[in-house]
């Protein structure tokens, strides 16, 4: 019985991942906004580009939760440009799901803002009363504005 229920959580955990992969491409590709995915890289989740006209690519690290959460690592300081999309809310209804987007020294500034514990260098909370207010200003309503803006 122990093994099922982990089994059904770790497939769930899987599940909802791979929503929340589905809705994002889904959103960029219709602001015409491509993907190329690296063939390994610990930090980068993808790299977003947009072509006529001027080229231009940002690479992202992507945060998936069921409910919400926020998570950023110092490490991801090595990467320029990194943008840390967070999905919140990813189920069944596409609708409900809510996406923030923000360059990692923004995430970094708000993690030790709020004194979050980290542990090796990761910042990990659930408890996010009163971190929306500082999320407002990067919750997307474009991805080209939130994704090639520089901030």
């Amino acid at each position: 019985m122990v093994t099922h229920l982990i089994k059904m959580f770790n497939e769930w955990g899987d599940l909802t991942e791979r929503l929340g992969k589905a809705y994002l491409a889904n959103k960029l590709l219709s602001e015409d906004i491509l993907l190329a995915y690296p063939e390994s890289d610990l930090i980068i989740d993808f790299i977003a580009y947009r072509t006529g006209g001027l080229f231009e690519s940002v690479p992202v690290k992507l945060k998936i939760f069921a409910q919400q959460g926020f998570y950023t690592d110092e490490n991801y300081g090595r990467v320029p440009d990194l943008r840390i999309v967070y999905l919140w809310d990813v189920g069944s209804d596409f609708t409900k799901i809510r996406a923030f987007c923000l360059p990692h020294h923004k995430a970094e500034e708000i993690a030790n803002s709020r004194e979050f514990p980290r542990k090796n260098g990761v910042c990990f909370t659930h408890s996010l009363k009163h971190l929306l207010d500082e999320l407002q200003s990067f919750e997307v309503t474009s991805w080209r504005e939130s994704l090639f803006t520089k901030g």
